[in-house]
């Protein structure tokens, strides 16, 4: 238990880390480089992540190999070597295919494509996933942490125009590069020197390329609006769609991480039968969820055009659409988050949970190209909606004969009139102020009271007794 709570610890504390480490970089490249060079880099590394992710096989797998053999010291020194050159020889290849693929397309970024394979050297080289496998996340943590903090002066210090774009691909890539060949440094330690008996990898290719195949659909499935926005557009929309996802999805991670802490009692409670208590916790986690997510789409919704230009600068005037139309997908990907990783997932329905990504990704794929031609660049964003909308209800129909889904919203429907009361007063006093840092905290103060007030001397019984059966739930 302790060895759990301290694994536990070291891997929140990298994701909070991570969550904030955007925050702080991405006002000052967007203001230092500028939306067509952010474009060319998201693009180019959009590209390149299909790559990379085929260098990343046999990391999910090679975890749980290392962490079923923990007790035989020879049998997990074997199966490290035997995935280590499995990985490096499929790298090998996926390198030189990217290397035909950019001389194939004759590309005018080439030197940055180049930058941007780097990451493919880093990935073939990672063997973090050892590290996993034995549950050492402190060595994992601190270790990245450090590269990423060293990451961020490099930035500060080095990007100083719009010229610095190939450096700064260059120190996003190293970083990876030089942060995975650390972990070399503590091997030696751990792990035997290799044999010839170690290159015997055939049994490995099968269920490392099987648990490697939802990575690349979920990746393809993320990313290829920013492949289509390329082509059919232009590196701005690419940059304007990109800064504005990575904003929203930053959003959505505060959301869905308390969700996340419960998975481990949703097991034991799956695994213990107790089928009932399980489902109040996700439909109290459902309460939760719509009661933070409500307000946040409102708050979006009435500030986005002054925080865009505050955080952004004015040389993204456009973004402020993207936020607003990519505001609905904190509640449907909030919803799915629950449906899937904290329900279907934990009671073993993996199939259901497959195909309904499955769908979205076709979903996505299919309606990207019309959507850009019928609606510019902005046709992307209703393409994602669209995708996520069709997984979230996908999910609800697999779920209804467990829970009374119309029960879920007419309990969260006082929090969405809190939300849309919060909403119009936000608006109000945002006409009525200048933009300012100091306005715009306080414009967020005022609508959090607001909410708050107003689920409270409406609702606050339900709300007591929600949070109260949460949480006994949940401890």
């Amino acid at each position: 238990m302790t060895s759990l709570v301290y694994n536990y610890f070291w891997n929140v504390l990298y994701h909070i880390f991570n969550l904030f480490v955007p925050l702080l970089t991405m006002p000052y490249i967007a203001r230092t480089l500028g939306p067509h060079e952010l474009g060319i880099h998201s693009y180019t590394a959009t590209n390149t992540q299909y790559f990379i992710l085929i260098a990343t096989i046999g990391v999910t797998y090679g975890c749980q190999l290392i962490t079923t053999s923990k007790k035989n010291k020879l049998l997990q020194t074997q199966l490290f070597w035997e995935l280590y050159f499995f990985r490096i020889i499929v790298s090998i290849f996926t390198f030189i295919i990217f290397i035909v693929f950019l001389f194939l397309t004759q590309t005018t970024y080439f030197i940055f494509y180049l930058a941007q394979s780097i990451q493919i050297i880093a990935l073939a080289l990672d063997i973090s996933w050892y590290y996993q496998g034995i549950e050492n996340f402190k060595l994992i943590t601190i270790r990245n942490l450090i590269m990423r903090i060293a990451t961020i002066l490099s930035i500060f210090i080095l990007i100083k125009n719009q010229s610095d774009l190939l450096l700064y691909i260059c120190i996003l890539s190293c970083s990876t590069l030089i942060s995975n060949l650390t972990f070399y440094t503590n091997l030696h330690k751990e792990i035997a020197k290799p044999t010839k008996h170690y290159w015997h990898f055939k049994k490995h290719i099968k269920p490392a390329a099987l648990l490697l195949l939802p990575e690349l659909i979920i990746t393809l499935y993320a990313t290829i609006n920013k492949t289509y926005l390329g082509i059919f557009s232009s590196m701005t929309a690419v940059a304007y769609f990109e800064n504005a996802d990575r904003l929203i999805r930053i959003l959505i991670t505060f959301i869905t991480a308390s969700g996340t802490v419960f998975i481990p009692r949703i097991n034991k409670l799956y695994a213990t039968k107790q089928f009932e208590t399980l489902k109040k916790l996700i439909v109290n986690s459902f309460l939760i969820t719509n009661f933070l997510c409500f307000p946040l789409v409102a708050g979006i919704l009435a500030l986005s055009k002054d925080f865009s230009l505050w955080f952004f600068s004015n040389k993204f005037s456009g973004i402020s659409t993207y936020i607003e139309l990519e505001a609905l997908l904190i509640i449907l990907i909030s919803w799915s988050h629950i449906i899937g990783v904290q329900f279907l997932i934990p009671t073993k329905n993996i199939k259901p949970y497959f195909y309904s990504v499955v769908i979205g990704a076709c979903i996505n794929l299919l309606l990207n190209y019309p959507c850009i031609k019928l609606f510019q660049e902005i046709g992307v964003v209703y393409a994602t909606i669209a995708a996520e909308l069709s997984v979230t209800v996908v999910q609800f129909y697999i779920i209804k004969k467990h829970f009374n889904i119309k029960q879920i919203f007419s309990r969260s429907l006082k929090f969405l009139i809190s939300a849309i009361l919060m909403y119009g007063i936000v608006l109000f006093i945002n006409h009525q102020l200048p933009l300012s840092s100091g306005n715009l905290l306080l414009e967020i103060l005022i609508g959090s009271v607001v909410y708050i007030l107003s689920v409270g001397i409406f609702f606050y019984k339900k709300i007591l007794t929600i949070i109260k059966s949460f949480f006994k739930e949940c401890l």
